[in-house]
């Protein structure tokens, strides 16, 4: 009789736990989305490629530029998750079909295939393409640039 207890008392105490467990990954609030952003908000395709400065203030350049991040027309995508880690972001984008840039007037490297190049060497079969700066301000968590 004692056993029988003690299997219906052990049995009644798991299904208390789990269920206790279920409510509270219910409550439990989702993370805050933390990154950097983009969003196509053309109606096609584009293609983006990234780069940061990794250098400290008064060294010579680091340049790590990585592509090619294809988008759909309406689609977002996060190329730099978590927290922000710098202020300025150097970021290129185009349409081929449409034959639009966005760009502007900093130098970097890139090729014509996916990519991740460190330092900003641009090697025979590579060339440069136009970035611009974005200034995520003050904001530590989540940024996001629109492409209009």
């Amino acid at each position: 009789m004692r056993t029988r207890w003690f299997v219906l008392l052990s049995a009644l105490a798991a299904m208390v736990a789990v269920t206790s467990n279920a409510v509270a990954q219910q409550r439990a609030p989702e993370p805050a989305h933390l990154g950097f952003r983009v969003c196509n908000q053309t109606g096609s395709e584009i293609q983006v490629a990234k780069a940061l400065n990794l250098s400290e203030q008064g060294k010579p350049q680091d340049i790590v530029s990585e592509g090619w991040y294809k988008l759909a027309a309406s689609q977002c995508a996060t190329l730099w998750p978590g927290k922000l880690k710098y202020r300025y972001y150097l970021l290129y984008a185009q349409n081929k079909a449409g034959g639009k840039e966005w760009k502007r007037d900093i130098p970097i490297c890139v090729s014509r295939d996916s990519f991740s190049i460190r330092h900003g060497r641009c090697e025979a079969n590579k060339y440069h393409r136009m970035f611009f700066q974005v200034d995520t301000g003050d904001e530590p968590n989540l940024f996001t640039y629109n492409f209009r």
